[in-house]
């Protein structure tokens, strides 16, 4: 495989106060920082790329400081970014993650890259159980029901770019029972939980 990243990090993020979101601090350095350390770590991954948007110009420089391009979007909304992002740079196999996802494994990347490399489809969306959310004390907002399982959109999705100039491609839903790795910040109680995860691995590698 050949994958670029391509790492969404043009919104808002108001319910977490002022300031740009991706730059909050999780385990003394920024999110967007360990997800650039983590993609840059998988083997399949030859590019990173940071949509940016109006709404976070220091984010832009803080990026190209960790080594990754970026790419100015319209600051639409997350789904037009990523568009308008994969048509003018011409993407082709490329993995979609937010910013705000500060544990993120290498491993789970990889995992979910191998499972895009042997399905059929144009399109591959992380989902994971909403219990799973649930047992580290995350409450999602946006739940959907697939084969009568509870799931939660996890915020990664790898796409063949060529596919989205026509109709929405056919997608396949990977189901992964990993909320630990694929959390979302979108909350301070999102925040607390996400240093806890981050501190209980330190003390994992300690012992």
């Amino acid at each position: 495989m050949n994958i670029v990243a391509l790492l969404m990090a043009g919104g808002k993020g108001s319910r977490l106060g002022k300031g740009e979101k991706p730059l909050l601090e999780v385990s003394g350095k920024p999110m967007i920082q360990h997800v650039i350390n983590a993609l840059r770590a998988c083997k399949n991954i030859r590019r990173v790329i940071v949509a940016v948007s109006s709404n976070t110009p220091k984010t832009a420089l803080i990026a190209k400081k960790f080594g990754a391009e970026v790419v100015e979007t319209e600051g639409l909304g997350y789904v037009e970014d990523l568009r308008y992002a994969i048509k003018k740079l011409g993407l082709r196999e490329t993995i979609i993650i937010s910013a705000d996802m500060p544990c993120i494994r290498p491993t789970t990347l990889d995992l979910i890259l191998a499972r895009f490399e042997s399905c059929s489809k144009a399109a591959l969306s992380v989902m994971v159980p909403v219990s799973e959310y649930r047992k580290i004390g995350v409450e999602p907002e946006i739940i959907f029901n697939i084969e009568g399982l509870d799931v939660v959109p996890a915020g990664v999705n790898v796409l063949d770019g060529s596919a989205i100039n026509g109709s929405e491609p056919e997608q396949e839903d990977f189901i992964v029972y990993d909320a630990e790795t694929l959390i979302n910040v979108n909350s301070p109680k999102d925040l607390a939980v996400a240093e806890r995860i981050f501190s209980k691995s330190l003390l994992n590698s300690i012992s």
